[in-house]
């Protein structure tokens, strides 16, 4: 049975982790400009390294080789437990992250984010969904690699949930490498939920939550690059069940709505009634068709409740379906996938 460390030792680890937090911002402002891509890569992953034993984690890495940095870099595709999965998959491989945009504004670690060549995204935002995509594979291209959690919340680390697809264009269309990692946490050699940072809890909790367990370990188990897919469903249900498999987990379907464009690589029908939807949402609003992002909201696309009403009459009358009102939140906080949804629901 682990062993608790004392509340007077979860703060020292705090101060410990706040002084990294310092010298770490330091380090890319100050030192960084004067050295090679190399070593500024190596840097950061011992720094890594040092913030996990000052939370007193073990890093265990398992699996296949850790990719090596070759003229393009990789998509690293990894499930997300806890704000500590970056921390640890960086200490093992350089790489930058697809992270959220509240994040930018976070003092110093929004800035080290940034400079070790992590990208910002508005979720819900179609507009900068497409400009995300741009500078990820723009990364790509000249060698950087980027993770992404396409999960897009995390977990308890008991399953995986279904991905969004709209990164995998990447690797369907661009060309990309896709590289699965598994990442979970143990405590005495047993599996853990400690470092879970889930729903709404504030980061300072958890980080004293972590800092007072004891006997922590996380495991970063690297698969094998997967074979290239026509499309990006198939692309991202591939990596899905690659992670699934190196964790040993089940596939979760926790959210009520399953990925539309995963659907439609097995209904046909389906895949028309989304496209016809994005279609005529992109006409209406007189943007392009391509930025109409199934997980953008309504509301981002300048759509209200009331237009809401209206578009369910006109899209039943153009493709003869009634909606099932049951799967769609009639408020501009529903996405482009549920209102898919819940247009392909009547055709099945």
């Amino acid at each position: 049975m682990a062993t608790p460390r004392s509340s007077f030792a979860g703060a020292a680890v705090g101060l410990r982790i706040a002084w990294l937090l310092v010298t770490g911002y330091l380090l890319v402002r100050a030192v960084w400009p004067r050295m090679s891509p190399a070593a500024r890569a190596d840097s950061v992953r011992r720094w890594c390294c040092r913030v996990l034993r000052a939370l007193g984690i073990d890093l265990v890495a398992s699996g296949g080789a850790v990719p090596a940095r070759g003229p393009r870099g990789m998509l690293l595709v990894a499930n997300h437990v806890s704000w500590v999965d970056a921390i640890a998959i960086h200490a093992l491989m350089p790489c930058g992250f697809l992270a959220k945009d509240s994040l930018r504004g976070w003092p110093i670690v929004g800035d080290l984010i940034a400079r070790t060549g992590g990208v910002f995204v508005r979720r819900g935002n179609p507009f900068d969904l497409q400009r995300a995509l741009d500078a990820i594979n723009a990364a790509l291209a000249a060698g950087q690699s980027i993770c992404v959690f396409p999960e897009g919340t995390t977990t308890d680390g008991s399953g995986v949930l279904p991905f969004f697809t709209l990164v995998f264009e990447l690797a369907a269309q661009r060309g990309a490498d896709v590289v699965p990692i598994g990442v979970r946490y143990l405590q005495a050699g047993a599996p853990s939920r400690i470092p879970a940072w889930v729903g709404d809890e504030a980061f300072v909790p958890s980080l004293f939550r972590i800092a007072a367990a004891g006997e922590l370990a996380v495991e970063v188990i690297v698969g094998d690059r997967l074979d290239r897919a026509p499309e990006r469903q198939i692309a991202a249900e591939r990596a899905r069940h690659a992670v699934a498999n190196l964790l040993g987990v089940p596939l979760r379907q926790d959210c009520e709505l399953q990925s539309g464009e995963e659907t439609s690589a097995l209904d046909a029908r389906a895949a028309d009634i989304a496209a016809a939807v994005r279609a005529w949402i992109a006409t209406d609003r007189n943007v392009e068709a391509r930025r109409v992002a199934d997980r953008a909201s309504l509301r981002s696309l300048g759509i209200d409740s009331l237009s809401i009403l209206r578009m369910v009459v006109e899209l039943e009358q153009l493709l003869g379906l009634r909606v099932d009102e049951s799967k769609l939140d009639v408020s501009s906080r529903a996405t482009v996938l549920e209102l898919s949804a819940a247009m392909a629901s009547a055709a099945r």
